[in-house]
């Protein structure tokens, strides 16, 4: 679904929605639509939605870095989906702009929750020459959390060797770093940062989680906000029964 499209449904309440599921005449592709906008009531009330994308086609989205760096977030290049990626570097060492890490407080804060969010995916790849341990991490009233390190390796300058990711955002899947009373519930109930960094064994966290000092490129495209493969199958035969049910009506 286009993001226009998403921003579209986000007006509808849950009575229109169902009066879109119960029209006599309804094909698969309202259905498709149908269940699509019953995803996606949520975006009314909070800012992180089910489904969405950062694409970067036009522009970094709002992934940021916090202090002033000669080498910040930038969109560029030609990424997976034929449009521009975000690239970000650190130069390893000491000062600005030599750690790994970036911040989102915009489109990627609110109820984890309530949305239905059970993972991120996206495109990563890099140039090196370090490695990079990929790791999303969520701050909150309960504190940090983070996901597991995935690591990215790859020496070749010219091919970022692109690969496809989905950290888990359920309890179990994510630790408490520091802050906070290390309460799930609280943090991923209203998030009010999203890091994306690479952090080691040893992870320590103020405003940020520190990332690691290393020299190396961070590539990533089309990160997008998913739910638990199992319950978004559930809903869609549910969907599917009840359009049977009544095409056996008529």
């Amino acid at each position: 679904m286009h993001r226009a499209q998403s921003y579209c449904l986000h007006g509808l309440n849950s009575a229109r929605i169902a009066k879109m599921c119960y029209i006599k005449h309804m094909n698969i592709h309202a259905l498709a639509r149908c269940t699509c906008a019953i995803l996606l009531t949520t975006g009314t009330t909070y800012a992180v939605t089910l489904f969405q994308v950062d694409d970067f086609s036009i522009g970094t989205a709002g992934w940021v870095e916090g202090n002033p760096s000669p080498n910040p977030p930038i969109a560029t290049g030609i990424g997976t989906d034929g449009s521009a990626f975000l690239r970000n570097d650190s130069s390893g060492g000491g000062g600005p702009g030599s750690r790994m890490a970036m911040f989102n407080d915009l489109q990627w804060t609110g109820d984890y929750i309530e949305s239905g969010i059970s993972a991120i995916q996206l495109e990563a790849g890099t140039f090196g020459p370090d490695t990079i341990n990929l790791r999303l991490a969520f701050n909150g009233a309960g504190g940090w959390f983070t996901t597991d390190a995935v690591q990215i390796i790859n020496n070749d300058p010219a091919d970022p060797q692109w690969q496809t990711l989905i950290f888990s955002v359920m309890p179990g899947d994510l630790t408490h770093v520091s802050q906070g009373n290390g309460s799930y519930a609280e943090t991923m109930g209203n998030v009010t940062r999203m890091e994306i960094y690479s952090g080691g064994n040893s992870l320590s966290a103020g405003s940020l989680i520190r990332g690691e000092a290393i020299n190396s490129s961070l590539l990533l495209d089309q990160i997008r906000a998913i739910p638990e493969p199992s319950s978004f199958a559930l809903l869609m035969i549910t969907a599917f029964a009840t359009l049977a049910r009544r095409k056996r009506t008529r």
